[in-house]
């Protein structure tokens, strides 16, 4: 297994209005997780009470075909974390949905209501579906999360079977869970970053060293399937494929928000003076 250490970026933040610092996608800030508080990944997002509200990401900022009709219809809560003893990065995602609707396309979860995480840890912009089918590499990762009981809820497209690749089958690298409760999924889900990462073995991956004040590509989407609607938005839809629309955390489908890795609180600084220092310095 191969390590690398990716160099601190700048920032350049939307809060600071400065139209030479425009962005397609928005930042968002992970908050450091104290080992002491390091979420069990079982749905229940007690784990996340603690984290400060300012690290809280309420609503979307993008939609993928059809936005919802309203909050009833499909919300959702985000939170961001990572952990530098475990090199993991954790999130969870409290959604509401007025249909819940799972279990109906087992080997392709995205049609039903589902999460899909996609991850780049070096910020390279490859397509996150993407793997090299002569060298089974990749550089980014599709997660999706599913709530569904009849397969697995956690895996990657594009990627080996989830219960059987080294990395998705084994709890060590990566984990995500769904669990619905009435109108509400909760989900939550780590990940240990490599870029490339391989098909065939962790020795051929890069482990990728997290950093404070580091900045990856992490998107999170949520996919909404309702009865009688397909995905072209037409009606009258009785079987088949119900996905409804896509929301996401970023503005432009497909491009990765930049989400920094936040320092331990003892040595956190507001996240507005690291972005004018870096900006200066530049």
């Amino acid at each position: 297994m191969k390590k690398s250490i990716i160099p601190l970026v700048g920032l350049m933040l939307v809060s600071l209005s400065i139209p030479a610092l425009a962005q397609e996608v928005p930042t968002y800030y992970a908050v450091y997780i104290p080992d002491d508080k390091i979420p069990v990944i079982d749905g229940d997002l007690s784990d996340w009470e603690w984290v400060p509200e300012e690290y809280v990401v309420e609503g979307f900022t993008g939609h993928f075909l059809l936005p919802p009709e309203s909050a009833d219809d499909l919300s959702a809560t985000f939170w961001f974390g990572w952990n530098d003893a475990t090199n993991k990065v954790y999130g969870a995602i409290h959604v509401h949905d007025d249909h819940i609707m799972v279990d109906l396309h087992p080997q392709s979860p995205h049609m039903d209501d589902s999460i899909e995480i996609h991850w780049d840890p070096t910020e390279c912009g490859q397509d996150p579906c993407y793997f090299d089918p002569e060298t089974h590499m990749s550089n980014t990762c599709q997660f999706w999360i599913s709530a569904q009981t009849t397969g697995p809820q956690w895996g990657i497209y594009s990627a080996p079977d989830p219960t059987t690749w080294w990395y998705t089958k084994d709890p060590k690298y990566t984990k995500g869970i769904g669990v619905i409760k009435g109108n509400e999924i909760y989900y939550e889900y780590y990940i240990t970053p490599y870029s490339p990462i391989s098909w065939d073995s962790e020795e051929q991956s890069t482990l990728i060293d997290l950093e404070p004040m580091m900045s990856v590509g992490w998107q999170v989407g949520v996919d909404d399937a309702d009865p009688g609607i397909n995905r072209k938005g037409e009606e009258g839809a009785t079987t088949g494929d119900y996905w409804q629309s896509h929301s996401s955390t970023s503005t432009v489908w497909g491009k990765r928000p930049h989400v920094i890795l936040m320092p331990p609180e003892e040595v956190a600084v507001e996240p507005a003076s690291w972005g004018l220092i870096k900006m200066l310095l530049r």
